[in-house]
């Protein structure tokens, strides 16, 4: 059982216990009305208090313990651009060269093998074959690109 659930109850009940103490009565003369100092009543306050405090810190540190424990474990499961998987870093190259209004959606086709990025597909001038190699080179993870883009009526290039 967690023990601040267990814990702090008991730290209630000892101030409590203190405070019929110093008033001089037990249990069953709780309702007698004893005159008590105030700062005797803040003294058993206190140390039941801290008790209860104590227990509550205890059981915050536990939380923010694990709830960072957490929170690190789900940032160093491969969530780094570098250990992407290949279909995910595809993705995220298709999401970044496509971007434009009128950018080839239908005639280009990408993939990735460990990393490495594969332009296929045909375009119709050489700066859009520049430009799509070099949006696909900036997008975090991709380790190379291999850019086998073609003009119109120019033979399709192969993997190497």
């Amino acid at each position: 059982m967690n023990k601040t659930l267990t814990a702090a109850p008991k730290a209630v009940a000892g101030g409590a216990q203190r405070v019929v103490k110093l008033t001089g009565g037990n249990r069953k003369s709780r309702r007698k009305k004893v005159a008590v100092s105030g700062t005797q009543a803040a003294k058993a306050a206190a140390v039941g208090g801290a008790g209860l405090a104590a227990a509550v810190v205890l059981g915050a540190r536990r939380r923010r313990k694990a709830l960072v424990g957490r929170t690190v474990g789900a940032f160093s499961r491969g969530t780094s651009p570098e250990e992407l998987n290949d279909p995910t870093l595809a993705r995220k190259v298709e999401s970044e060269i496509f971007r434009e209004d009128d950018a080839p959606k239908g005639s280009v086709n990408v993939n990735s093998e460990n990393g490495v990025i594969y332009l296929r597909g045909e375009v119709d001038s050489q700066e859009r074959i520049d430009s799509l190699g070099a949006a696909a080179r900036k997008v975090a993870g991709v380790k190379e690109v291999k850019n086998l883009l073609h003009l119109p009526g120019t033979e399709a290039q192969t993997k190497n």
